[in-house]
């Protein structure tokens, strides 16, 4: 007996605008430069997640990856980023299997633009 294969998986994501505030930088006459931040310096909102929930009828691989920009020292970690979701078969629809990656932002960005690129893999 030959079972088709369906694939049927739920991606959802939490807001991954993160926001740095650099705090103040003082001008140093001494040195011709701006002195580097001080402990003013911080991440705002520095986490998101994504939830990935298995509807098919087999099992999934996933795996959640960073890949910066090199934005200065900013990046952004990845938590829980590579799990196995088992089939649906046989659970109720809001018990489908599921896990969740957290990104969670460090480090300091050298410009207002993007941190990096956040993938998402299901096989």
């Amino acid at each position: 007996d030959k079972t088709t294969v369906v694939y049927s998986v739920d991606v959802t994501w939490t807001d991954v605008a993160f926001t740095y505030d650099a705090g103040t930088t003082v001008w140093n006459p001494s040195t011709h430069a701006y002195d580097a931040p001080g402990a003013s310096a911080k991440w705002e909102d520095a986490e998101g997640s994504v939830k990935v929930t298995n509807h098919s009828n087999a099992a999934v691989d996933v795996t959640v990856a960073f890949e910066s920009a090199n934005n200065g020292t900013a990046t952004v970690a990845v938590d829980n980023g590579s799990f196995t979701l088992n089939s649906a078969v046989d659970t109720a629809k809001d018990a489908a299997p599921n896990a969740t990656a957290t990104l969670t932002a460090s480090g300091a960005p050298t410009s207002d633009s993007k941190l990096g690129t956040i993938t998402v893999t299901i096989a």
